[in-house]
């Protein structure tokens, strides 16, 4: 599947609607109504996209070097969301907790708790300028974590990966064809037009390639893996059968 670029995927909605193409002059810079419209509409589809799944485009490893002391360290600033359990002290070869509460988190910072520096734990605060994560304990050396995070950059533009559409050639990591079909349905709605049927042929679409990506393999219901803390397929109990 081709990459194609925010013009095109606006053509084929248009042509597809019966709609008037955007014009000579190009959709991203255009002044017409309509250009403005499906360029607002195809950037809010991508953000919502983003938060729908964890698209496997879109996931990234972020790797911190801890400092003695120093409990807070800024997040990528193409950070979105942190995929769960995957924090991982990689220094000390031990997972992260968290994220953990807001009143755990105040006595790591208030109470001069002591606890054995390999079992960190962690929170979260996201802003929309910057975001922090907090290691706790407080690191005693230059330790390694990481983790795994959804990336807010869906857009591909002047070789680099930003969070929307800034030129009429700037492509996506999402399947066109699903780009597509979310702007029908959001321009119909804007309009005041019945959108079921668009919304279900996308959500259809959708569903299909959120079962695609990063497919799980097959289930073992013997139970056997090599990490029973964190692989278990099926809960433990009795399973004779009758």
């Amino acid at each position: 599947m081709s990459l194609q670029s925010l013009l095109e995927i606006a053509t084929r909605a248009c042509d597809e609607l019966g709609l008037q193409r955007p014009g000579a002059s190009g959709l991203y810079s255009s002044t017409v109504p309509q250009d403005r419209q499906m360029v607002a509409l195809l950037q809010a589809a991508g953000r919502e996209l983003v938060s729908d799944h964890d698209w496997t485009s879109l996931v990234s490893t972020a790797s911190i070097t801890l400092a003695t002391a120093s409990v807070s360290y800024s997040l990528p600033t193409d950070f979105d969301r942190m995929i769960n359990d995957t924090g991982w002290d990689r220094t000390n070869e031990f997972p992260m907790g968290g994220g953990i509460t807001p009143q755990r988190h105040q006595s790591w910072l208030s109470s001069g708790s002591a606890g054995p520096t390999t079992r960190k734990e962690y929170r979260l605060t996201l802003q929309p300028a910057s975001s922090t994560i907090y290691v706790h304990p407080a690191p005693t050396a230059a330790d390694v974590v990481s983790f795994l995070y959804v990336r807010n950059t869906w857009v591909y533009s002047n070789s680099a990966y930003v969070s929307e559409f800034a030129t009429d050639n700037d492509t996506t990591v999402f399947n066109p064809n699903l780009l597509v079909k979310e702007l029908k349905w959001r321009f119909m709605s804007a309009k005041g037009l019945d959108a079921t049927d668009f919304i279900g042929e996308c959500e259809r679409l959708k569903s299909k390639l959120m079962a695609a990506d990063n497919a799980p393999g097959s289930i073992d219901m013997t139970g056997e893996c090599p990490d029973e803390d964190y692989y278990m397929n099926v809960p433990e109990g009795n399973w004779t059968l009758p």
